[in-house]
């Protein structure tokens, strides 16, 4: 065994003495079995130049020259510079064209920021909506006119007298202070409008015409107040209490159709109902800003409130005060309303638009009334959908309408 080791071991200094003097001598060694170059010839391609024992740049002079010389002489008479002056000018002149265009947009771009919406404003538009905001008090001040064209001259006279700023602006800027409404090319900066949070309501004096609250001043805090209403055509005030209505264009329509009718103050739930936006006063034509508006905190505790002091009468809307049997005893017909404000103060609840009026509100309620469906005769090409009538109510707005009309009726 150990000589068989041994063995090994002079095999291996041998071989690496091999390896040693072969380096020294710089001869090149390689494995046969790995050797690429052995068995792949390697082939040049030979150029036409040294073919004829010339260099590179005498060849191509001595046999290339004439083409190069013709190629300079085939334009006599400078096509191709003109052309390339033409296409250099019609690019000068589109360039010219597009810095024009752009600068038509430069200065607007630069009044922009001055524009911005204020989120601590509201932009009143629409002629009416904007005459009837510098007609009344409701809102604390205005700060600027914007206007497009030509200003109508009652607006003018009317922002003159209370010294308000007039400003042009492009169409463009008008439909970004009102998100692309219906302007009429003009809008009023102004400061939202101020509503009044009522606790309850108090007598009325028929008299006089004088309507008593309790105005919210702060927490368990009130304090007395009063609006007038028209006792020249009925005897006691009518109002419209709004109960989650939460389309700004249904509300806007209602308040519209309260104030022509002669509706005397409007009540509005503090929560889950449509702010006093633009768009309300723009659907109003103006109403908003000319009819009473009062905010209710507690729903519940407002009816409650005013019922115990005094004689309010409450009405409820519904579409079928009968199918429950608590209401049926309250139910009204749309004919039993007329004089109405006549017999008792009243206060007309109008519901949400897809759920109505809430069911703890007509509970307190002292009435429920509905507008009768007219029944048509099915016609063959009739359309129902959901196993009923497509139509099968009215809009808030309208229904609305029609409630206070019989109310009013004498």
């Amino acid at each position: 065994m150990k000589n068989q080791i041994s063995s090994h071991i002079r095999n291996f200094s041998t071989r690496t003495d091999i390896l040693l003097q072969r380096n020294r001598k710089n001869i090149e060694w390689r494995d046969p079995r790995t050797s690429f170059d052995k068995f792949m010839p390697q082939t040049s391609r030979v150029k036409a130049w040294e073919k004829k024992g010339q260099d590179k740049e005498t060849y191509f002079k001595k046999n290339f020259a004439h083409i190069h010389a013709n190629t300079k002489e085939s334009d006599p008479y400078n096509k191709k510079l003109h052309h390339r002056e033409k296409l250099q000018s019609i690019r000068d002149e589109l360039s010219e064209q597009h810095l024009t265009h752009l600068s038509k947009f430069k200065g607007s771009r630069n009044v922009m920021p001055s524009l911005k919406p204020n989120p601590l404003s509201d932009y009143v538009y629409g002629t009416n909506s904007v005459i009837a905001a510098l007609n009344s008090k409701k809102r604390a001040y205005h700060m600027k006119l914007l206007y497009y064209g030509t200003l109508s001259p009652v607006i003018a006279r009317l922002a003159t007298q209370i010294y308000i700023p007039m400003e042009k602006a492009t169409k463009h800027q008008l439909n970004l202070l009102t998100n692309n409404g219906i302007h009429n090319n003009v809008v009023l900066e102004t400061k939202p409008i101020e509503t009044i949070e009522v606790s309850h309501l108090k007598s009325c004096d028929d008299e006089s015409g004088v309507m008593r609250f309790d105005e919210t001043i702060a927490i368990n805090l009130f304090e007395e107040n009063q609006i007038r209403y028209d006792n020249k055509t009925k005897t006691y005030p009518l109002g419209i209490f709004l109960d989650q209505i939460m389309d700004p264009h249904n509300m806007g329509a209602i308040i519209r159709s309260a104030y022509f009718l002669g509706v005397d103050f409007i009540l509005i739930s503090r929560r889950n109902s449509s702010p006093l936006s633009p768009v309300v006063s723009k659907s109003s034509s103006g109403a908003l800003e000319l009819i009473p508006i009062l905010t209710v905190d507690r729903p519940l505790d407002f009816v409650n409130r005013t019922k115990q002091a005094n004689d309010w009468t409450f009405i409820t809307t519904d579409s079928n005060p009968n199918a429950r049997k608590e209401f049926s005893p309250k139910a009204l017909k749309l004919a039993d309303l007329k004089g109405q404000c006549n017999e008792a103060p009243t206060i007309l609840i109008v519901g949400n638009e897809g759920k109505g009026v809430r069911t703890n509100m007509k509970f307190n309620s002292d009435f429920i009334v509905e507008i009768p469906f007219k029944e048509r005769p099915r016609s063959k090409n009739e359309i129902r959908g959901g196993g009923g009538m497509v139509v099968d109510s009215l809009n808030v707005s309208v229904a609305t309408a029609l409630l206070i009309d019989n109310i009013l009726r004498k």
